[in-house]
């Protein structure tokens, strides 16, 4: 049996298989991406990709970058922040 899942991609930046059921799209205007999921609107994965020129994010940076940004512009936080590894 051959399963095929849905493939988000910004070439030359990354890739990531998402789960079938899940939609994923280019936020135009802005290097973001959203995952949703067709069976239950209330959930939604954000995705922001940054051009990096100082070498190899140390692993407690992103999280420490996205709540930053976060604080900054005042956005309650609804849900966990998870770190996706480079991997």
């Amino acid at each position: 049996m051959i399963c095929y899942m849905p493939v988000l991609e910004c070439p030359g930046v990354f890739s990531m298989t998402v789960n079938n059921g899940w939609n994923a799209r280019r936020n135009t205007g802005a290097p973001t991406y959203e995952l949703t999921c067709a069976d239950d609107t209330t959930v939604a994965i954000h995705i922001s990709v940054y051009s990096r020129s100082d070498g190899a994010i140390r692993p407690t940076e992103s999280r420490e970058l996205l709540e930053l940004s976060l604080r900054t512009i005042g956005a309650e936080r609804h849900g966990d922040l998870r770190v996706v590894p480079e991997s």
